[in-house]
């Protein structure tokens, strides 16, 4: 392998990206290159085109691209590690940036988002970031140590994490639902409560233990969710609101209501060195999802990119875990 003056090393110790205890050199490798194609890509939000023209989404994508198949080409032993193809990586990191705020897209122009850091325990998130500013990289999210978090606004407030817990969340739900009954056209699912969650987060069969619960009735990508609750052989509905709902945001209102029935599952993580292998039982809501995603790399390079599966550096998976843990999420380590 041509190491090209060591320049893998190089960029992981600036960007303090380690390697884990029993990780495969090609994975590491591997790691390496995401985040560095991620940093280079938002270093590209400040390109000067000619005629001083916008930055576009295509620029963009495709400096991603362009940088993908450099390194590729410069590690050809890495190519068994990326399944993926150019475009895939590019539509992934582009769809990551864009759901947490880093980038702010606006017709035929996409530009950086303000500048902002959140602290948490002993690490500093930071959005937005100046190119002149040294940082550290867990997957594409950038960070670093600090010795006192107090001061900073919290790393919820950056990325839009919620502030309050799951069983706040709830009550507010439940309190503003306006029982009746109704007839439904089209097929029915019921939301699962009870393990295992593998074999999908809906049912074909309703509960009946009384509890309020989560139904959806129609076609994917246009799914109409309703609260519901069995009673004395009977089913009251109550049809909650879109912008509740959509975009997967109903899985807000599901780890809230499967936290009530002390269903949720806990994520699982396996500390290895300075890195944290965490592996999803049930998916955080968009919000909290899209921080993890940010903020770790791919236990795969395959298509489509998992959410279950992640690998993040060691303090940043702590501050995240004292973050979520707030809000009611439980962890268990493996």
């Amino acid at each position: 392998m041509n190491d090209y003056g060591s320049l893998l090393s190089r960029i992981s110790k600036e960007l303090n990206i380690h390697r884990g205890n029993n990780e495969l050199e090609p994975e590491w490798m591997a790691r390496v290159v995401y985040s560095a194609i991620g940093q280079l890509a938002l270093a590209s939000l400040f390109d000067v085109q000619e005629d001083n023209a916008p930055i576009s989404i295509t620029h963009f994508k495709r400096r991603i691209e362009n940088l993908f198949n450099s390194y590729l080409s410069m590690y050809p032993e890495m190519k068994s590690t990326f399944s993926i193809s150019a475009d895939e990586l590019s539509d992934e990191m582009y769809d990551i940036f864009v759901k947490t705020g880093c980038i702010y897209h606006s017709p035929n122009r996409i530009t950086s988002s303000a500048f902002k850091v959140g602290a948490n325990r002993d690490t500093q998130f930071f959005r937005g970031a100046p190119l002149n500013k040294s940082l550290f990289r867990s997957g594409l999210g950038a960070y670093l140590p600090v010795s006192d978090g107090k001061g900073h606004d919290p790393i919820s407030s950056v990325y839009g994490v919620s502030l309050e817990s799951l069983s706040e969340q709830w009550r507010s739900l439940s309190r503003a639902i306006t029982w009746s009954s109704t007839t439904f056209s089209s097929k029915v699912e019921y939301l699962r409560t009870e393990p295992p969650f593998s074999r999908g987060y809906f049912k074909d069969t309703p509960d009946k233990s009384g509890k309020i619960s989560l139904l959806r009735t129609g076609l994917p990508g246009s799914y109409i969710y309703f609260f519901y609750r069995y009673v004395d052989g009977k089913t009251a509905t109550s049809q909650i609101p879109a912008w509740l709902v959509d975009n997967y945001e109903y899985r807000r209102i599901s780890n809230c209501c499967l936290y009530s029935m002390g269903s949720l599952p806990p994520s699982c993580y396996h500390i290895d060195g300075e890195i944290v292998c965490l592996r999803l039982q049930y998916l955080f809501p968009p919000a909290e999802q899209n921080m993890l995603r940010l903020y770790s790399w791919p236990k795969s390079y395959v298509s489509p990119f998992s959410g279950f599966n992640r690998i993040l550096s060691k303090p940043v998976f702590l501050a995240i875990k004292a973050e979520y843990e707030k809000i009611g999420y439980q962890f268990v380590e493996e």
